[in-house]
Formats: C-alpha cells, sequence, structure tokens
C-alpha cells in the first residue's frame, strides 16, 4: 500500500539514528539510479555490541552482487538497513508464514538490482533477543531456513565465477 517513491523496513523493537534517512535520502536522490542503498547495523547482544566498519561502494554486476550478498559480511541478508526503490516490490512480497523471508528474497532481488549501493552514513540499532522467532530453533525454523537457502544456491550454481561460494552454500543447507 506505500505510495512512496522508497521503502525501508524496522523490527518492532529496534531503532534507527536520528540522521540516518536524511543522509541516506539524499545519496539516493542524487543519485536515482541506485536501486538499494545498505547502511551500516550495529547488533546489540545482551552487554556487547558488533558494529561493522563499512566503506562505501557501489556494486553493478548482479553475478558479483549475488556472490557479495551470499556471504553476508558486506551485504546482511536483513531487510532492515536498506533502503529500496519501492517498484522492486511490485511482483515481490514476503512469504507469509516463515521465517528468514528477507533471507529467502535475496534470490529474487538481485536480479532486480542494477545498482547497489552501501553507504557509511546512519546506523541500524538490531537487538538480539535471545527469545526471539529468529533464534527459537524449531523444525519450522530450520524447514524456513532450509528453504531460503536453497532459493539462494539455485542461483549460486548458475555461475561459474561463484564456485567457491557454491561449497558454502551447499554446506549450510546440509546444516540445516
Amino acid at each position: 500500500k506505500s505510495k512512496g517513491n522508497y521503502l525501508t523496513f524496522i523490527d518492532p523493537d529496534d531503532f534507527v539514528s536520528r540522521d540516518t534517512y536524511c543522509l541516506n535520502m539524499n545519496i539516493l536522490l542524487a543519485d536515482e539510479s541506485i536501486d538499494i542503498l545498505q547502511y551500516p547495523i550495529a547488533r546489540y547482544w545482551n552487554q556487547t555490541i558488533d558494529k561493522f566498519n563499512v566503506t562505501e561502494q557501489t556494486i553493478e554486476d548482479k553475478e558479483e552482487l549475488l556472490g557479495i550478498w551470499w556471504r553476508g559480511d558486506v551485504i546482511s541478508f536483513s531487510m532492515c538497513n536498506k533502503i529500496f526503490k519501492r517498484e522492486l516490490f511490485r511482483n515481490i512480497t514476503f512469504s507469509e508464514g516463515k521465517l528468514s523471508e528477507d533471507t529467502e528474497l535475496v534470490s529474487i532481488l538481485y536480479k532486480c538490482v542494477n545498482k547497489f549501493f552501501i553507504s557509511n552514513k546512519g546506523l541500524y540499532h538490531y537487538r538480539v533477543r535471545e527469545d526471539s522467532q529468529t533464534y527459537k530453533y524449531t523444525f519450522h525454523t530450520h524447514l524456513c531456513l532450509f528453504q531460503a537457502h536453497y532459493k539462494i544456491y539455485t542461483e549460486l550454481i548458475k555461475y561459474n565465477s561463484l564456485k567457491g561460494h557454491k561449497a558454502i552454500a551447499f554446506n549450510r543447507l546440509l546444516r540445516r
């Protein structure tokens, strides 16, 4: 039902630093060819905070984007530290009743993206709670993760240059 040109997502127990959207929307408005902009994320594990240092970069090759996104070290699977062009979601929806629905979307979204920009501005504050649904490993949780990683794996095997990623992807499937 969104009517704006851009979408972003925030989990109900997280928050975004005050200037995050202003700083990053300035980047998007200056370069309207950017389809997805990712900004830094800090994860709060009880009393520990993990903040990733970010180097600004642009990724325009779909194969490279899939490989980087798959590794999860530069581009996170989370939808919450990103701003998307709304038009990317014209025919894409989250799977209802599934966990890891954002991970599953990687296998679809990367094909629609012509330009992915990693910003070093702003901050998404992600609270990791041991009692959250994400960290309760049930059969349903494992099945959802398996299905999400399987969809990514089926994309990875299409590219010869991503052979190293295929072995890791297959290993993740087996662990699920």
